[in-house]
C-alpha cells in the first residue's frame, strides 16, 4: 500500500487489487495487467505511435489522475467529495506524489501477481524518464539566455525561409 497527501494534508492510501484493476478496465477501458501495451491495447510500434502505458502514466498527469480517480472511487465516495473537489485537491506537488504512490502500487501489484517483467517495465519507465529530466536539467542549466540574439532570430525566422510564398516557377514547362 503507498500513500500520498492533498492540498488539506488529507492522507489516500493506494492499495491496488483486481478488482481496482478490473474497474479501470471498464470504466476507462485501459488494461494495467498490459503496461507494455498502449492506452488503445496495441504494442507499441516505430517512432510516432502511442507510448506504452507504462511510458505514458509517467509523463501525462491527466492520464495518472483518472486512473487514480477510478481506484480511488469508492474512498471517494466515503468521503462524501465529488470527482471535481478530489481533482481540486491535487496540487502539482501533490499530483506528482499520487502519481509516484500509483506507479509504485502498480509495480508491487504486478509483482504479486508473478509478473515481474512488468513490474520491471514499469520501474525502468521510470527510472529513464527521472535520468533524460536530470539529463535535461543539466543542459537547460549551460544555457546562456542573455546571450542570445533575439534580433537575429526574429529576423532569420521572417525571411523567405519559411515563408508562405509560392515556390518559383522554373524554367521548362510541360507539354508545350
Amino acid at each position: 500500500m503507498k500513500v500520498f497527501r492533498d492540498l488539506d494534508g488529507g492522507e489516500w492510501r493506494i492499495s491496488l487489487s483486481i478488482g481496482d484493476v478490473g474497474r479501470v478496465k471498464g470504466v476507462l477501458g485501459v488494461d494495467l495487467l498490459e503496461p507494455m501495451l498502449t492506452v488503445d491495447g496495441q504494442p507499441p510500434g516505430p517512432n510516432g505511435s502511442p507510448p506504452p502505458l507504462c511510458a505514458l502514466l509517467q509523463t501525462d498527469f491527466l492520464q495518472v489522475l483518472g486512473r487514480l480517480r477510478v481506484v480511488l472511487e469508492p474512498e471517494i465516495e466515503k468521503r462524501c467529495i465529488s470527482v471535481e473537489e478530489f481533482g481540486r485537491l491535487l496540487g502539482g506537488d501533490q499530483l506528482h506524489e499520487a502519481q509516484r504512490a500509483f506507479m509504485a502500487e502498480w509495480s508491487d501489484f504486478s509483482r504479486g501477481l508473478g509478473l515481474t517483467h512488468h513490474a520491471k517495465a514499469i520501474e525502468a519507465h521510470a527510472e529513464l524518464l527521472t535520468k533524460l529530466l536530470t539529463a535535461m536539467g543539466r543542459k537547460a542549466e549551460t544555457v546562456n539566455v542573455e546571450a542570445i540574439d533575439v534580433e537575429r532570430l526574429m529576423k532569420k525566422a521572417m525571411s523567405g525561409t519559411g515563408s508562405t510564398r509560392s515556390p518559383a516557377r522554373s524554367g521548362s514547362t510541360r507539354g508545350r
